[in-house]
Protein backbone atom coordinates (compact mmCIF):
# COMPACT_ATOMS: atom_id res chain seq x y z
CA UNK A 1 0.00 0.00 0.00
CA UNK A 2 1.50 3.32 -0.92
CA UNK A 3 0.63 6.16 1.21
CA UNK A 4 0.68 9.86 -0.28
CA UNK A 5 1.32 12.60 2.31
CA UNK A 6 -0.96 15.30 1.76
CA UNK A 7 0.29 18.28 0.18
CA UNK A 8 0.42 21.53 2.56
CA UNK A 9 0.49 24.80 1.06
CA UNK A 10 2.82 26.41 3.41
CA UNK A 11 2.82 30.06 2.28
CA UNK A 12 -1.30 29.94 2.55
CA UNK A 13 -1.44 28.86 6.01
CA UNK A 14 1.64 30.92 7.35
CA UNK A 15 -1.01 33.09 9.02
CA UNK A 16 -2.23 30.23 10.63
CA UNK A 17 1.05 29.21 11.83
CA UNK A 18 2.13 32.45 12.96
CA UNK A 19 -0.67 32.75 15.33
CA UNK A 20 -0.47 29.43 16.51
CA UNK A 21 3.24 29.68 17.65
CA UNK A 22 2.61 33.10 18.85
CA UNK A 23 -0.23 31.93 21.11
CA UNK A 24 2.59 29.39 22.54
CA UNK A 25 5.29 31.86 22.52
CA UNK A 26 3.20 34.13 24.67
CA UNK A 27 1.78 31.38 27.25
CA UNK A 28 5.51 30.22 27.59
CA UNK A 29 6.63 33.68 28.47
CA UNK A 30 3.72 34.58 31.10
CA UNK A 31 5.52 31.49 33.09
CA UNK A 32 8.61 33.29 33.47
CA UNK A 33 9.04 36.36 35.45
CA UNK A 34 12.26 37.50 33.67
CA UNK A 35 10.17 38.04 30.46
CA UNK A 36 6.69 38.58 31.95
CA UNK A 37 6.42 42.16 31.10
CA UNK A 38 7.18 41.49 27.50
CA UNK A 39 4.17 39.55 26.82
CA UNK A 40 2.43 42.22 25.25
CA UNK A 41 5.24 43.37 22.56
CA UNK A 42 5.53 39.33 22.12
CA UNK A 43 1.55 39.73 21.70
CA UNK A 44 2.00 42.79 19.20
CA UNK A 45 4.95 40.69 17.62
CA UNK A 46 2.54 38.08 16.72
CA UNK A 47 -0.28 39.89 15.41
CA UNK A 48 2.02 42.03 13.38
CA UNK A 49 3.97 38.87 12.03
CA UNK A 50 0.18 37.53 11.00
CA UNK A 51 -0.99 40.97 9.33
CA UNK A 52 2.37 40.46 7.89
CA UNK A 53 2.01 37.11 6.09
CA UNK A 54 -1.84 37.64 5.71
CA UNK A 55 -0.74 41.03 3.39
CA UNK A 56 1.65 38.86 1.85
CA UNK A 57 -1.08 36.50 0.32
CA UNK A 58 -3.09 39.19 -0.70
CA UNK A 59 -4.60 38.28 -4.55
CA UNK A 60 -4.10 34.62 -3.74
CA UNK A 61 -7.28 32.43 -4.13
CA UNK A 62 -6.61 28.84 -3.36
CA UNK A 63 -8.41 26.21 -0.92
CA UNK A 64 -6.13 25.20 2.17
CA UNK A 65 -6.18 22.05 4.18
CA UNK A 66 -7.97 19.13 1.74
CA UNK A 67 -10.73 22.26 1.00
CA UNK A 68 -11.39 22.68 4.32
CA UNK A 69 -10.26 26.51 4.17
CA UNK A 70 -10.01 29.09 1.50
CA UNK A 71 -7.78 32.15 1.23
CA UNK A 72 -9.27 35.02 -1.03
CA UNK A 73 -9.33 38.60 -0.68
CA UNK A 74 -12.08 38.50 1.69
CA UNK A 75 -10.63 36.03 4.11
CA UNK A 76 -7.50 38.42 4.30
CA UNK A 77 -9.48 41.67 4.65
CA UNK A 78 -12.04 39.85 7.64
CA UNK A 79 -8.42 38.45 8.96
CA UNK A 80 -6.82 42.31 9.04
CA UNK A 81 -9.73 43.66 10.57
CA UNK A 82 -9.75 41.24 13.57
CA UNK A 83 -5.61 41.88 13.98
CA UNK A 84 -6.24 45.60 13.77
CA UNK A 85 -8.78 45.03 16.69
CA UNK A 86 -6.91 43.01 18.87
CA UNK A 87 -3.60 45.38 18.38
CA UNK A 88 -5.57 48.38 19.60
CA UNK A 89 -7.29 46.15 22.67
CA UNK A 90 -3.45 45.08 23.23
CA UNK A 91 -2.93 48.63 24.12
CA UNK A 92 -6.08 49.76 26.00
CA UNK A 93 -5.31 46.63 28.23
CA UNK A 94 -2.41 47.38 29.49
CA UNK A 95 -2.55 48.14 33.16
CA UNK A 96 -6.04 46.63 33.62
CA UNK A 97 -6.33 45.12 36.48
CA UNK A 98 -8.19 42.53 35.03
CA UNK A 99 -5.03 41.68 33.58
CA UNK A 100 -2.94 41.47 36.19
CA UNK A 101 -5.29 38.75 38.02
CA UNK A 102 -5.62 36.70 35.15
CA UNK A 103 -2.12 36.87 34.18
CA UNK A 104 -0.34 38.49 31.59
CA UNK A 105 0.54 35.52 29.81
CA UNK A 106 -2.86 33.57 29.89
CA UNK A 107 -4.79 37.21 29.09
CA UNK A 108 -3.00 37.58 25.55
CA UNK A 109 -3.30 34.32 24.52
CA UNK A 110 -6.74 33.77 24.73
CA UNK A 111 -6.91 37.13 22.92
CA UNK A 112 -4.56 35.85 19.81
CA UNK A 113 -6.77 32.13 21.03
CA UNK A 114 -10.04 34.52 19.99
CA UNK A 115 -7.94 36.21 16.49
CA UNK A 116 -7.23 32.54 15.38
CA UNK A 117 -10.56 31.62 15.59
CA UNK A 118 -11.91 34.73 13.64
CA UNK A 119 -9.04 34.27 11.08
CA UNK A 120 -9.97 30.74 10.49
CA UNK A 121 -14.05 31.61 10.78
CA UNK A 122 -13.09 33.43 7.17
CA UNK A 123 -11.32 31.12 5.47
CA UNK A 124 -14.11 28.24 6.72
CA UNK A 125 -15.04 26.07 3.70
CA UNK A 126 -17.27 23.46 5.03
CA UNK A 127 -19.11 22.98 8.06
CA UNK A 128 -16.59 21.02 9.97
CA UNK A 129 -13.97 23.88 9.87
CA UNK A 130 -16.99 26.84 10.53
CA UNK A 131 -18.08 25.47 13.87
CA UNK A 132 -14.07 24.58 15.40
CA UNK A 133 -13.73 27.89 14.32
CA UNK A 134 -16.19 30.00 15.89
CA UNK A 135 -15.72 27.81 19.37
CA UNK A 136 -11.99 29.02 18.96
CA UNK A 137 -13.34 32.34 18.80
CA UNK A 138 -15.75 32.10 21.14
CA UNK A 139 -14.25 29.93 23.83
CA UNK A 140 -11.94 32.28 25.14
CA UNK A 141 -13.91 35.26 24.91
CA UNK A 142 -15.98 33.71 27.52
CA UNK A 143 -13.14 33.49 30.02
CA UNK A 144 -11.63 36.79 28.93
CA UNK A 145 -14.99 38.15 30.21
CA UNK A 146 -14.46 36.57 33.60
CA UNK A 147 -10.76 37.81 33.96
CA UNK A 148 -11.39 40.82 36.50
CA UNK A 149 -11.68 38.10 39.16
CA UNK A 150 -12.29 41.03 42.14
CA UNK A 151 -15.56 42.28 39.81
CA UNK A 152 -18.86 40.58 40.70
CA UNK A 153 -20.18 41.73 37.29
CA UNK A 154 -16.97 40.97 35.55
CA UNK A 155 -17.85 36.47 36.49
CA UNK A 156 -21.46 37.15 36.33
CA UNK A 157 -21.03 38.15 32.82
CA UNK A 158 -18.52 34.80 32.28
CA UNK A 159 -20.76 33.14 33.82
CA UNK A 160 -24.02 34.07 31.25
CA UNK A 161 -22.15 34.67 28.03
CA UNK A 162 -20.70 30.76 28.78
CA UNK A 163 -24.09 29.88 29.25
CA UNK A 164 -25.77 31.46 26.09
CA UNK A 165 -23.18 30.85 24.20
CA UNK A 166 -23.13 26.69 25.04
CA UNK A 167 -26.98 27.10 24.60
CA UNK A 168 -26.35 28.85 20.44
CA UNK A 169 -23.52 26.47 19.94
CA UNK A 170 -25.71 23.36 20.98
CA UNK A 171 -28.34 24.68 18.56
CA UNK A 172 -26.34 25.56 15.79
CA UNK A 173 -24.30 22.04 15.62
CA UNK A 174 -27.76 20.56 16.02
CA UNK A 175 -28.93 22.39 12.91
CA UNK A 176 -26.03 21.98 10.77
CA UNK A 177 -26.12 17.96 11.41
CA UNK A 178 -29.48 18.29 9.73
CA UNK A 179 -27.97 20.15 7.33
CA UNK A 180 -25.37 17.99 6.51
CA UNK A 181 -28.09 15.02 6.36
CA UNK A 182 -30.42 16.83 4.17
CA UNK A 183 -27.97 17.41 1.46
CA UNK A 184 -25.35 14.90 2.04
CA UNK A 185 -22.25 17.05 2.03
CA UNK A 186 -20.17 18.99 4.60
CA UNK A 187 -18.95 21.02 2.08
CA UNK A 188 -20.59 24.72 1.60
CA UNK A 189 -20.32 24.15 -2.23
CA UNK A 190 -21.90 20.29 -1.96
CA UNK A 191 -24.55 21.79 0.32
CA UNK A 192 -25.72 24.12 -2.27
CA UNK A 193 -25.35 21.60 -4.92
CA UNK A 194 -27.71 19.05 -2.64
CA UNK A 195 -30.26 21.33 -1.67
CA UNK A 196 -30.67 23.06 -5.04
CA UNK A 197 -31.77 19.19 -6.11
CA UNK A 198 -34.86 18.94 -4.30
CA UNK A 199 -35.21 22.91 -3.26
CA UNK A 200 -35.24 24.03 0.01
CA UNK A 201 -38.51 23.54 0.48
CA UNK A 202 -38.55 19.84 -0.81
CA UNK A 203 -36.50 18.39 2.19
CA UNK A 204 -37.56 18.28 6.04
CA UNK A 205 -34.38 17.78 7.75
CA UNK A 206 -32.75 20.72 5.23
CA UNK A 207 -36.21 22.86 6.66
CA UNK A 208 -35.32 21.66 10.11
CA UNK A 209 -31.62 22.28 9.77
CA UNK A 210 -31.90 26.07 8.43
CA UNK A 211 -34.12 27.01 11.31
CA UNK A 212 -32.29 25.34 14.47
CA UNK A 213 -28.64 27.30 12.87
CA UNK A 214 -30.29 30.35 12.44
CA UNK A 215 -31.82 29.75 15.75
CA UNK A 216 -28.24 29.37 17.22
CA UNK A 217 -26.86 32.29 15.16
CA UNK A 218 -29.99 34.43 16.12
CA UNK A 219 -28.20 34.39 19.71
CA UNK A 220 -25.60 36.64 18.56
CA UNK A 221 -27.27 39.08 15.60
CA UNK A 222 -30.88 40.90 15.98
CA UNK A 223 -31.93 44.04 13.34
CA UNK A 224 -34.63 45.04 16.06
CA UNK A 225 -33.39 43.31 20.33
CA UNK A 226 -30.06 45.48 20.00
CA UNK A 227 -31.52 48.40 19.31
CA UNK A 228 -35.02 48.32 21.94
CA UNK A 229 -32.48 46.57 24.48
CA UNK A 230 -29.90 49.50 24.23
CA UNK A 231 -32.37 52.51 25.19
CA UNK A 232 -32.30 52.25 29.19
CA UNK A 233 -29.02 51.43 29.37
CA UNK A 234 -26.90 53.43 31.65
CA UNK A 235 -23.86 51.39 31.48
CA UNK A 236 -21.51 52.56 28.19
CA UNK A 237 -20.30 49.21 27.36
CA UNK A 238 -24.01 47.59 27.81
CA UNK A 239 -25.06 49.56 25.67
CA UNK A 240 -22.56 49.19 22.69
CA UNK A 241 -22.80 45.76 23.42
CA UNK A 242 -26.24 46.22 22.00
CA UNK A 243 -25.66 48.60 19.22
CA UNK A 244 -23.10 45.44 18.60
CA UNK A 245 -25.91 43.00 18.26
CA UNK A 246 -27.98 45.43 16.13
CA UNK A 247 -25.41 46.38 14.03
CA UNK A 248 -24.20 42.81 13.29
CA UNK A 249 -27.80 42.40 11.88
CA UNK A 250 -27.35 45.06 9.78
CA UNK A 251 -24.44 43.62 8.21
CA UNK A 252 -26.06 40.38 7.64
CA UNK A 253 -27.63 41.96 4.83
CA UNK A 254 -24.86 42.27 2.83
CA UNK A 255 -24.90 38.52 3.12
CA UNK A 256 -28.80 38.39 2.50
CA UNK A 257 -28.88 40.06 -0.83
CA UNK A 258 -25.82 37.75 -2.28
CA UNK A 259 -24.36 39.91 -4.57
CA UNK A 260 -20.51 41.45 -4.86
CA UNK A 261 -22.19 44.45 -3.87
CA UNK A 262 -23.41 43.10 -1.12
CA UNK A 263 -20.22 41.64 0.16
CA UNK A 264 -18.35 44.92 -0.77
CA UNK A 265 -20.84 46.71 1.64
CA UNK A 266 -20.05 44.33 4.06
CA UNK A 267 -16.50 44.35 4.25
CA UNK A 268 -16.59 48.13 4.25
CA UNK A 269 -18.92 48.47 7.42
CA UNK A 270 -17.27 45.62 8.90
CA UNK A 271 -14.04 48.10 8.22
CA UNK A 272 -15.43 51.08 9.84
CA UNK A 273 -17.21 49.78 12.44
CA UNK A 274 -14.16 48.10 13.73
CA UNK A 275 -12.35 52.15 14.06
CA UNK A 276 -15.95 53.32 15.51
CA UNK A 277 -15.99 50.77 18.41
CA UNK A 278 -11.99 51.15 19.38
CA UNK A 279 -12.63 55.39 19.41
CA UNK A 280 -15.38 54.53 22.00
CA UNK A 281 -13.78 51.81 23.91
CA UNK A 282 -10.37 53.78 24.38
CA UNK A 283 -12.23 56.63 25.99
CA UNK A 284 -14.37 54.36 28.17
CA UNK A 285 -11.01 52.84 29.30
CA UNK A 286 -9.94 56.23 29.83
CA UNK A 287 -12.83 57.79 32.14
CA UNK A 288 -13.47 54.37 33.84
CA UNK A 289 -9.04 55.24 35.44
CA UNK A 290 -10.66 58.54 36.13
CA UNK A 291 -14.06 58.97 37.76
CA UNK A 292 -15.40 56.65 40.17
CA UNK A 293 -18.35 55.88 38.21
CA UNK A 294 -17.07 53.04 36.17
CA UNK A 295 -18.32 52.70 32.50
CA UNK A 296 -21.49 54.58 33.45
CA UNK A 297 -23.01 57.66 31.74
CA UNK A 298 -22.43 59.73 34.32
CA UNK A 299 -18.15 59.13 33.83
CA UNK A 300 -18.71 61.39 30.20
CA UNK A 301 -20.94 63.86 31.63
CA UNK A 302 -19.02 67.10 30.82
CA UNK A 303 -16.56 65.44 29.44
CA UNK A 304 -16.35 68.54 26.30
CA UNK A 305 -15.34 71.33 28.76
CA UNK A 306 -12.98 68.90 31.21
CA UNK A 307 -11.12 66.80 28.53
CA UNK A 308 -11.98 68.04 24.97
CA UNK A 309 -9.43 65.33 23.59
CA UNK A 310 -11.21 62.66 25.09
CA UNK A 311 -15.03 64.12 24.40
CA UNK A 312 -14.31 64.89 20.66
CA UNK A 313 -13.49 60.82 19.69
CA UNK A 314 -16.66 59.73 21.56
CA UNK A 315 -18.72 62.12 19.92
CA UNK A 316 -17.56 61.17 16.56
CA UNK A 317 -18.17 57.33 17.57
CA UNK A 318 -21.67 57.85 18.39
CA UNK A 319 -22.27 59.69 15.52
CA UNK A 320 -21.11 57.68 12.99
CA UNK A 321 -22.71 54.76 15.03
CA UNK A 322 -25.87 56.23 14.54
CA UNK A 323 -24.71 56.71 10.70
CA UNK A 324 -24.94 60.48 10.33
CA UNK A 325 -23.53 62.08 7.46
CA UNK A 326 -19.85 62.87 7.03
CA UNK A 327 -18.54 59.80 8.99
CA UNK A 328 -18.09 56.00 7.73
CA UNK A 329 -20.68 54.96 9.16
CA UNK A 330 -22.88 57.09 7.22
CA UNK A 331 -21.28 55.48 3.80
CA UNK A 332 -21.59 52.04 5.55
CA UNK A 333 -25.12 51.84 5.76
CA UNK A 334 -25.50 53.55 2.31
CA UNK A 335 -23.36 51.15 0.94
CA UNK A 336 -26.03 48.31 2.63
CA UNK A 337 -29.08 49.97 1.87
CA UNK A 338 -27.69 50.78 -1.44
CA UNK A 339 -27.16 46.68 -2.38
CA UNK A 340 -30.43 45.76 -0.30
CA UNK A 341 -32.19 48.16 -2.72
CA UNK A 342 -30.23 46.80 -5.98
CA UNK A 343 -31.26 43.10 -4.64
CA UNK A 344 -34.99 43.57 -4.54
CA UNK A 345 -34.49 43.89 -0.39
CA UNK A 346 -36.28 47.03 0.00
CA UNK A 347 -38.25 46.02 2.98
CA UNK A 348 -35.09 44.86 4.67
CA UNK A 349 -33.52 48.64 3.50
CA UNK A 350 -36.62 49.98 5.38
CA UNK A 351 -35.83 47.66 8.72
CA UNK A 352 -32.27 49.46 8.89
CA UNK A 353 -33.61 52.60 8.36
CA UNK A 354 -35.90 52.04 11.04
CA UNK A 355 -33.18 50.86 13.33
CA UNK A 356 -31.40 53.45 12.68
CA UNK A 357 -33.60 56.01 13.91
CA UNK A 358 -34.50 54.27 16.88
CA UNK A 359 -30.72 54.02 17.77
CA UNK A 360 -30.39 57.81 17.53
CA UNK A 361 -32.49 57.87 21.03
CA UNK A 362 -29.55 56.17 22.75
CA UNK A 363 -26.25 57.43 20.85
CA UNK A 364 -27.29 61.27 21.03
CA UNK A 365 -28.27 60.79 25.07
CA UNK A 366 -24.17 59.78 25.13
CA UNK A 367 -23.69 63.16 22.75
CA UNK A 368 -26.15 65.10 25.16
CA UNK A 369 -24.00 63.56 28.24
CA UNK A 370 -20.61 64.80 26.72
CA UNK A 371 -21.69 68.44 26.07
CA UNK A 372 -24.92 69.64 26.90
CA UNK A 373 -24.59 68.04 30.63
CA UNK A 374 -22.69 69.88 33.92
CA UNK A 375 -19.12 68.47 35.16
CA UNK A 376 -19.97 65.45 37.89
CA UNK A 377 -18.41 65.51 41.01
CA UNK A 378 -15.41 63.14 40.99
CA UNK A 379 -12.37 62.14 43.04
CA UNK A 380 -10.04 65.50 43.60
CA UNK A 381 -7.29 65.84 40.95
CA UNK A 382 -4.34 64.89 42.63
CA UNK A 383 -5.90 61.86 43.55
CA UNK A 384 -7.13 60.58 40.07
CA UNK A 385 -4.82 58.84 37.19
CA UNK A 386 -4.48 61.19 34.78
CA UNK A 387 -4.67 60.58 30.85
CA UNK A 388 -1.75 62.07 28.56
CA UNK A 389 -3.14 64.87 26.82
CA UNK A 390 -6.29 65.58 27.96
CA UNK A 391 -5.04 68.75 29.68
CA UNK A 392 -2.10 70.58 30.72
CA UNK A 393 -3.20 70.67 34.51
CA UNK A 394 -3.71 67.17 34.31
CA UNK A 395 -0.41 66.09 33.00
CA UNK A 396 1.37 68.61 35.47
CA UNK A 397 -0.48 66.83 38.11
CA UNK A 398 0.72 63.22 37.05
CA UNK A 399 4.02 63.18 36.34
CA UNK A 400 3.19 59.38 34.97
CA UNK A 401 0.86 61.23 32.31
CA UNK A 402 3.24 60.81 29.96
CA UNK A 403 2.89 56.95 29.23
CA UNK A 404 -0.63 57.02 29.12
CA UNK A 405 -1.06 58.12 25.42
CA UNK A 406 -1.32 54.65 24.56
CA UNK A 407 -5.41 55.53 25.80
CA UNK A 408 -5.50 58.80 24.05
CA UNK A 409 -3.87 57.98 20.79
CA UNK A 410 -5.99 55.56 19.20
CA UNK A 411 -8.90 57.38 20.20
CA UNK A 412 -7.70 60.26 17.97
CA UNK A 413 -6.33 57.70 15.36
CA UNK A 414 -9.29 55.95 15.35
CA UNK A 415 -11.74 58.80 15.25
CA UNK A 416 -9.74 60.85 12.40
CA UNK A 417 -9.77 57.46 10.66
CA UNK A 418 -13.40 57.56 10.77
CA UNK A 419 -14.54 60.94 9.35
CA UNK A 420 -11.71 60.72 6.91
CA UNK A 421 -13.52 57.56 5.27
CA UNK A 422 -16.49 58.90 5.94
CA UNK A 423 -15.53 61.92 3.68
CA UNK A 424 -13.22 60.15 1.36
CA UNK A 425 -14.23 56.38 1.47
CA UNK A 426 -12.59 55.44 -1.91
CA UNK A 427 -9.36 53.95 -0.55
CA UNK A 428 -11.27 51.50 1.64
CA UNK A 429 -13.97 51.06 -1.17
CA UNK A 430 -11.27 49.96 -3.70
CA UNK A 431 -10.28 47.05 -0.62
CA UNK A 432 -13.60 45.79 -0.20
CA UNK A 433 -14.26 45.95 -3.70
CA UNK A 434 -11.37 43.37 -4.43
CA UNK A 435 -12.53 41.11 -1.16
CA UNK A 436 -16.13 41.11 -2.73
CA UNK A 437 -14.66 39.85 -6.53
CA UNK A 438 -13.15 37.02 -5.12
CA UNK A 439 -16.56 35.77 -3.88
CA UNK A 440 -17.77 36.77 -7.61
CA UNK A 441 -17.31 32.95 -9.13
CA UNK A 442 -19.89 31.61 -6.23
CA UNK A 443 -22.16 34.38 -6.72
CA UNK A 444 -25.49 33.96 -9.10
Amino acid sequence: MNFHAPTIDYAGVSPIIALTAGICVVLIAGVFDRVKSAVPVLTLTTLGSAGGLFIWQWGERKDLVAGALRLDELAVAVALIAILAAAITVLLSNREPAVEQAGGGEYHTLLLGSVLGMSLLAEAQNLISFFVAIETLSIPLYVLCATNLRREKSLESGLKYLIIGSLGSATLLYGLAFIYGGSGSTDFTGIAQGIGKAGVLGDPLVLMGIALAATGLAFKISIGIGNIGALGQSSLKRLLGYSGVAQAGYMLGGLVVASEAGVDALVFYLAVYTLMNMAAFAVIVARERETPYGDDIRSVEGLGRERPLLAWPLTISMLALAGLPATSGFMGKLFLIEALVDGNYTWLAVAIAIGTMVSLAYYLRVVAAVWMRPDTEVVAKAEMPAIAGASPEADAIDPDAGRRAYLVGPALLAAAATVFFGVIPQPLVAGAEHAGAALAQFLP
